[in-house]
């Protein structure tokens, strides 16, 4: 199980802007205006060699809606334990990771909106990111 498979299974994901993958690769993640989805996908990082020096860097969270997805498994978005926190992600028909985006000051994300293949994710504060519902987020499979 990768760390990040890990984590979510104990109901909690590590205090760090970031994409996650279910395949254990973690890149640092940015809200970015400029940017059509809403958001920037930074360098890659050992999410192991973190947890091992800050292991209390983790926030206990909680999903707060669902969207189910064709394939049979779901868009989701929560908040974490902190409060100023939020995440959004793509979960499998069991419940795992697909990928989630963790955001430390982006508050709750509370609403998620299906466009075709499109999926919209808005945080209480009015963060707003855009991804392909369908495929790896944010080009993040050759990232």
């Amino acid at each position: 199980m990768t760390a990040i498979a890990d984590l979510w299974a104990r109901g909690q994901l590590p205090i760090r802007d970031g994409l996650y993958l279910a395949d254990g690769r973690a890149y640092d993640f940015a809200v970015d205006a400029a940017d059509p989805s809403g958001g920037r996908v930074g360098a890659r990082f050992d999410l192991g060699v973190q947890l091992e020096s800050s292991p209390e860097d983790v926030a206990n969270i909680l999903t707060t809606a669902r969207s189910p997805l064709p394939d049979g498994g779901f868009l989701c978005v929560g908040e974490g334990s902190w409060g100023g926190e939020g995440f959004f992600g793509k979960l499998a028909a069991d419940g795992g990771i697909v990928w989630l985006v963790y955001l430390e000051f982006a508050n709750p994300f509370s609403e998620i909106e299906v466009r075709g293949s499109q999926a919209v994710f808005r945080s209480t504060s009015g963060v707003r990111i855009s991804v392909a519902a369908d495929a790896a987020p944010f080009g993040s499979e050759g990232a």
